[in-house]
């Protein structure tokens, strides 16, 4: 039911920008997650009617996730100064990917692969698709990510993951790819176990199942309180393949608007987003909200943070829709106990952005081995500058990274009493 593109094909005013970015803050946290959302140009004349709830929206995301998560906004140079007092700098990355709708074209990750499907939704040309599709890879490719490319045409937001091997996807996957085996899927996917494939909802435009379920734990799964048939034919498709997961529904109630043909998400609760700390619930002004978030606190031990998606849930989208992790369930990166707080007086990396080498400098209060790992974004290891007994105090090194390309990385500080991760931006 989530859809947004018809028309994009007459827009061809944003351009592909250099990727640059804005000074970054130096953070120590432990379990938090990388989210990114897509800011709409400035030039694209197609959300010229909406873009200032986009806008709003994005910002509020950004704003919610405090301490618990780190949210990045990319968006162009035309653009950025719209987010002036809204968000902090911070939270901006200059560059251009041309729709907001990141979640379906971004890859997908298993464990600590991502995978990037085909972008040919049979809603959009073959030119606004690949116009969409090329300006996320160039910018995907220039922070530093490595994918393993699946010759499969699926939209992220029609892959409902539970982190731990069960996925669900809609019967769109068979028209999609007339050719399709599952059991060929899960072969090729390292971390996936079993798919359920459910119907799609009548009359729905995309096709996608992140409008129809949600894993609140790996153990419970939320799906739309459908009326008959539907009700039963998604139920029967999601307990044959996972007959030992809970089923929970979620209060229903869908909008008939439209908005450029594309119907409403307004009412849709499965259209959320986890990370590893939070679930981030789309709401809409309704009755219904309330109880929705009731639901998610009874079944989840996350933190449940509602966010105001009425000003885009119009376009056929929300919460899921427009965002994308890139850490969730990271193996590379453990998480670690405590909670966000400035690295001014534990880890400092200067400069931060840097082009050719940085320094790391960090206190110990007591004595042991110390170990200093660095990790490129999808989690993958990098490097070991640092892994000795050190005495209690400060210190510093220089990290020279030859090899490595633009992009976000994570230095991983452990020592006998905690581990912490700091950002660092590489520019070349």
């Amino acid at each position: 039911m989530i859809g947004k593109y018809s028309g994009l094909s007459v827009i061809m005013a944003i351009l592909f920008l250099p990727v640059s970015v804005y000074p970054q803050p130096d953070y120590t946290y432990s379990d938090n997650d990388i989210i990114y959302l897509c800011a709409p140009s400035i030039n694209n004349p197609y959300y010229s009617d909406v873009f200032s709830q986009i806008i709003a929206f994005q910002a509020d995301f950004v704003n919610s996730t405090g301490s618990n998560d780190c949210a990045y906004i990319v968006v162009d140079n035309a653009t950025v100064s719209f987010f002036d007092g809204l968000v902090s700098p911070d939270n901006l990355l200059i560059g251009s990917i041309n729709d907001i709708w990141i979640r379906d074209f971004a890859t997908i990750r298993l464990l600590d692969d991502d995978y990037d499907f085909v972008f040919q939704p049979v809603y959009l040309d073959t030119w606004t698709a690949n116009w969409i599709e090329n300006s996320f890879d160039t910018w995907h490719n220039s922070m530093g990510f490595t994918v393993d490319a699946m010759d499969i045409i699926l939209g992220g937001g029609n892959f409902v993951y539970d982190g731990q091997g069960n996925a669900v996807v809609t019967e769109r996957i068979f028209s999609d790819n007339p050719s399709f085996s599952l059991p060929v899927m899960i072969n090729e996917m390292n971390g996936l176990n079993a798919v359920a494939i459910i119907p799609e909802e009548p009359g729905g435009t995309t096709g996608r199942a992140d409008g129809m379920v949600f894993w609140i734990t790996p153990s419970i799964l939320a799906v739309n309180d459908y009326e008959e048939p539907l009700r039963s034919e998604v139920l029967d498709a999601l307990t044959t393949t996972f007959p030992d997961v809970d089923i929970v529904f979620l209060p229903y109630v869908p909008s008939d608007s439209l908005w450029r043909g594309w119907a409403s998400c307004s009412g849709v609760y499965t259209n959320a987003l986890a990370t590893q700390n939070c679930i981030y619930v789309p709401i809409y002004g309704l009755d219904a909200d309330q109880e929705a978030l009731d639901l998610y606190e009874d079944y989840s031990e996350k933190q449940i943070i509602g966010l105001d998606a009425s000003g885009v849930a119009m376009m056929g989208g929300s919460v899921h829709c427009l965002t994308w992790e890139v850490l969730a369930g990271l193996s590379g990166i453990e998480a670690a106990s405590g909670s966000v707080i400035p690295n001014a007086d534990l880890i400092i990396v200067s400069p931060n952005p840097f082009s050719s080498r940085a320094e790391v400098s960090f206190r110990i209060t007591k004595p042991g081995f110390v170990n200093l790992s660095i990790y490129d974004i999808s989690g993958h290891p990098v490097e070991t500058p640092l892994n000795e007994y050190l005495d209690a105090g400060s210190h510093s090194l220089q990290w020279n990274p030859e090899q490595a390309s633009t992009g976000i990385y994570f230095g991983r500080l452990t020592t006998d009493m905690q581990t912490y991760s700091v950002k660092i931006l590489l520019v070349r």
